[in-house]
């Protein structure tokens, strides 16, 4: 996860300080450590899951969107402004199609 944001064309510390970012999913694997990469570089951080009650709200307000809940199609272009950076990270396969699609539906 670290890497990931290591990666990112916005990664130093003074481009990602005081931006708002959700992470969706909360897993050891990836959740977590992507908050901590965030935090690190002073963004104010959000950690929500499929289950988060104001979740479209949410990610309205976020510069960036960190998808990593593994819940195909749970956020749509509708949820989001043109502005916002969205990592889609989070992947299911589903068995009807035989397809691995990610938690970011670019179809909606």
């Amino acid at each position: 996860a670290v890497r990931l944001v290591d990666s990112l064309p916005m990664a130093s510390t003074e481009a990602l300080e005081g931006k708002f970012v959700v992470i969706v999913g909360r897993s050891t694997t990836v959740g977590s450590p992507l908050a901590a990469a965030f935090l690190s570089r002073n963004a104010t951080v959000a950690i929500a899951h499929s289950r988060t009650a104001n979740l479209r709200s949410l990610i309205a307000q976020a510069d960036i969107v960190a998808l990593a809940a593994g819940s195909s199609g749970m956020v749509t272009p509708q949820m989001i402004s043109d502005s916002t950076v969205v990592l889609n990270v989070g992947t299911t396969f589903e068995p009807v199609s035989k397809e691995l699609q990610g938690d970011f539906s670019y179809c909606s």
